[in-house]
């Protein structure tokens, strides 16, 4: 999405992984599917041939295809909005796989932080930050149906539209 989600972001905080943690480098692919506008197409092939084999482009998955594609990850990556008022809709997707998840903050009020303050395999990252830590083995954790169910309920149809419901005007 223009102007809230650019993919510019993505890949400089990937880099900058990469380039604090020298050690991981053998280890780490960042994997991006979706939808490529054509409009932005420089930008993924500058990048691509900036980041080598530590960026691979996919194209669009269909819904269910890419739920199990990331089962296959060791962990997923959220790039945050710029804005505060919208979280994004694969939240709830990205916490039903119970991967760690790393989340790129650009917003200082973060939605998806907020979302998943209390999820213990969230790891922020704030825009600009200069060292960027990942802790040891944070990514080798798996996180439980129990404590993924406990975090998606809020997502629920029925809580949704109670929410919807008792919302004043």
């Amino acid at each position: 999405y223009a102007g809230v989600r650019e993919p510019e972001v993505l890949f400089a905080t990937w880099e900058r992984i990469l380039q604090t943690h020298p050690e991981l480098t053998e280890k780490i692919v960042l994997q991006v599917f979706g939808p490529f506008y054509e409009a932005r197409r420089s930008v993924y092939t500058s990048w691509q041939k900036k980041l080598g084999d530590h960026l691979q482009i996919n194209t669009s998955l269909p819904r269910v295809v890419a739920l199990a594609a990331s089962q296959q990850m060791d962990a997923l990556i959220n790039l945050g909005n710029t804005t505060d008022y919208q979280l994004p809709s694969k939240t709830p997707d990205y916490l039903a796989t119970g991967l760690p998840i790393i989340n790129i903050q650009q917003h200082p009020d973060c939605a998806f932080g907020h979302a998943l303050v209390d999820y213990p395999g969230l790891l922020t990252i704030k825009l600009g930050e200069e060292e960027i830590e990942l802790r040891s083995g944070w990514w080798e954790k798996r996180y439980g149906d129990e404590l993924v169910g406990q975090m998606l309920a809020p997502y629920w149809i029925e809580e949704v539209a109670r929410g919807f419901l008792q919302q004043e005007d």
